[in-house]
């Protein structure tokens, strides 16, 4: 599984941005399931869903990771989806028009930890990066032993684009 699925066109945009869609893919990010499965969860009827998985199939943010006697069984593709800062919505937009994104200071709240660093990485880098977070990840998701207390993480990379000439 990818970390994330950059939407590039305003269409792809557009068809992503349905409610029974961004929470179909939140449903598979974790899991797999089946249309069955997925339309007793939501309580819509499966040739509904069947539409909005088609949908997420077409944009390559969900797949079918195989087939059983209960039918195909989907997964989402990627943990999370963006889109492109540069992307173009009309033939006049200016993508250089605005100065150049900082990230955001860590929001301190009692009891929440927060730990940013900055790291100055080659494509090479970001994808071996990358794909280190994602065996951790997953390490550590197979890891959580039965009744052990569990706690929500984030982990955000967030690469700003390049500037502008850069």
């Amino acid at each position: 599984m990818k970390l994330q699925r950059d939407l590039t066109t305003p269409e792809e945009l557009k068809t992503f941005a349905d409610p029974v869609r961004m929470l179909l893919l939140r449903l598979l990010i974790g899991r797999e399931a089946t249309l069955t499965q997925l339309s007793r969860h939501l309580g819509l009827k499966p040739n509904l869903v069947h539409y909005h998985l088609k949908k997420l199939l077409d944009l390559d943010l969900v797949t079918v990771v195989r087939r059983d006697e209960e039918g195909k069984h989907y997964r989402a593709t990627a943990m999370n989806v963006g889109f492109d800062p540069d992307m173009r919505f009309t033939p006049d937009a200016d993508p250089t028009a605005l100065p150049p994104e900082r990230p955001p200071e860590p929001e301190s709240q009692e009891g929440v930890s927060v730990h940013q660093t900055a790291l100055a990485l080659t494509d090479d880098g970001l994808a071996a990066l990358e794909a280190e977070l994602v065996a951790v990840i997953e390490r550590h998701r197979a890891g959580a032993g039965e009744g052990a207390r569990l706690r929500a993480v984030t982990v955000a990379l967030v690469t700003p684009p390049d500037p502008p000439g850069g």
